[in-house]
């Protein structure tokens, strides 16, 4: 959700869960690493997602439903810990497919907001924070140095992370375009007035972490060729992430899997664990696109067919689903009782990913067809965006307030106690996370509710005796009358009749 190839081909090297199609250049989909020995249980790669088994504990939730046995607890060995270190590519990479190449159309000014933009109207809490000086990791193909992420003064906002595809490229090279789109919905500056676009957090910093491409391909021990990523290359990235200071870290790439307990990364849940309670970051993750072989639909109360990685380590990461137009699950946008929040996620509009572009784009041209960018590999940047907005405003509030702070200020859907597979919390909402006030920020804890029930008084029998008694009172007047008004009529009539026989 490259250079021109066919949109089936494209969606094959990236098994087509996260599908970028953007103005003018051909664009890839999301990345997808591979686990350990370059392929998953299932044989296949995944992108743009990530999600859990379990309900996550930041937040109460309902029951997740029907999650089958056999998959681990979610409690990462430390021993697992990717070591500390410089970026290196797993094997020697060589590119495969040329790169993304910027079309006609997208010298194309954009003029309008993007429907996203006009939903979140983060732009409404600018005269807070831009997200000025927080550095937000990209952890996906890399990101290039596009003008409008400059900081207006000829020097760029995207620093050299490290780069496990192309060593010396130190991660500011993107041959697949997808984490130049990524970092400009985060990131973008608002400087150009004639286009409508503009990243969430126009004054953060990106540092860009290459960790995957399918443009590259190598040869693993066993001799298969495969592209470059796996699930130890992200689990490293995220490490040096984590110690680089980024105090976000995006990740819209993942590995789906099915629910058993061989499926669990250790190093890389080790990888989002450190990075959260040791080094303070937010890692934000997209829920995963469905694509219906190794990524299936799960069940909204129900069965777990897919647990993508990272987004199952939910206690760990923000995990963000795609919403459409309409404020509904987008079709792609895969369930899950991992799911904390959602954000646009289709009709997407952000930078032209050529190494040399410099406007906007937002569809990808594949053989004279035009598909617009959609996934929840686009709706996690909009959230690490939200979230660079939160932690400039609040720059000690820990990692996990943060996370809190996030999903309580989110629009609340329909479901058990305001959340629901599909949404999670809701639609995040950028004004409320900045300027709510929270209770419990302030050290004020919420009353335990008990079971307090109302003291009604017992209830008076009433005495009936004075009503009786007036009311025999009154009917025995009422009889009284009856038989005085008789016996004076009876007298009237006696008298009548004298008088009347005295006259004859």
């Amino acid at each position: 959700m490259r250079s021109p190839r066919t949109l089936r081909r494209l969606v094959a090297a990236v098994a087509a869960t996260s599908l970028i199609t953007l103005a003018g250049p051909v664009l890839s989909a999301a990345a997808q690493p591979t686990p350990t020995g370059g392929q998953s249980p299932s044989g296949q790669r995944t992108a743009g997602a990530s999600p859990a088994a379990k309900p996550s504990q930041k937040s109460p939730r309902p029951p997740a439903g029907d999650i089958p046995k056999g998959i681990p607890p979610l409690d990462p060995d430390e021993s697992k810990l990717p070591g500390a270190g410089p970026a290196k590519p797993e094997i020697s990479y060589a590119q495969k497919d040329g790169c993304v190449k910027t079309l006609p159309d997208t010298a194309k000014k954009i003029e309008h907001k993007p429907w996203g933009q006009v939903a979140l109207n983060f732009e409404q809490v600018w005269a807070l924070t831009k997200g000025e000086g927080v550095k937000v990791a990209v952890i996906d193909t890399g990101v290039n140095r596009h003008p409008r992420l400059g900081d207006g003064h000829g020097d760029y906002r995207v620093e050299e992370g490290g780069d496990y595809v192309v060593e010396a490229e130190k991660g500011v090279k993107d041959c697949d375009g997808h984490g130049t789109a990524v970092a400009g919905i985060i990131a973008a500056d608002n400087r150009d007035p004639s286009v409508g676009f503009s990243g969430v957090a126009p004054e953060a910093r990106i540092i860009s972490y290459r960790q995957s491409s399918p443009n590259y391909r190598g040869k693993d021990s066993s001799g298969r060729e495969r592209p470059a990523g796996t699930v130890e290359t992200m689990a490293h990235a995220v490490r040096k992430a984590a110690d680089d200071g980024a105090k976000v870290i995006n990740i819209s790439e993942s590995a789906c899997q099915p629910p058993v307990a061989s499926t669990y990364y250790a190093p890389l849940h080790a990888a989002v664990r450190y990075a959260t309670k040791q080094k303070n970051a937010v890692v934000v993750v997209a829920a995963g696109n469905v694509d219906g072989q190794t990524c299936k639909q799960n069940e909204p109360y129900g069965k777990i067919e897919t647990l993508p990685s990272p987004a199952w380590f939910d206690d760990d990461v923000l995990t963000v689903a795609a919403a459409d137009e309409n404020g509904a699950p987008a079709s792609f946008s895969m369930n899950g009782p991992w799911v904390d929040v959602a954000a646009p996620g289709t009709k997407i509009t952000s930078l032209d990913p050529a190494e040399n572009g410099r406007g906007l784009a937002n569809m990808l041209s594949q053989n004279g067809r035009y598909e617009t960018i959609q996934g929840t590999s686009f709706a996690a940047p909009y959230v690490a965006g939200v979230v660079a907005l939160v932690r400039a405003r609040f720059p000690n509030l820990p990692a996990k307030q943060v996370i809190e702070r996030i999903e309580k200020t989110a629009q609340h859907p329909a479901g058990p106690g305001g959340w629901n597979p599909q949404l999670g919390w809701g639609m995040v909402d950028p004004v409320a996370a900045v300027t709510a006030v929270l209770p419990e920020e302030q050290g004020v804890v919420a009353p335990t509710a008990t079971g307090a029930r109302m003291q009604m008084p017992p209830a008076v029998e009433k005495d009936w005796t004075p009503t009786i008694v007036a009311l025999g009172g009154a009917g025995g007047g009422v009889v009284l009358l009856g038989i005085t008004l008789f016996a004076v009529h009876t007298v009237g009539r006696v008298r009548s009749r004298q008088a009347q026989r005295a006259r004859t």
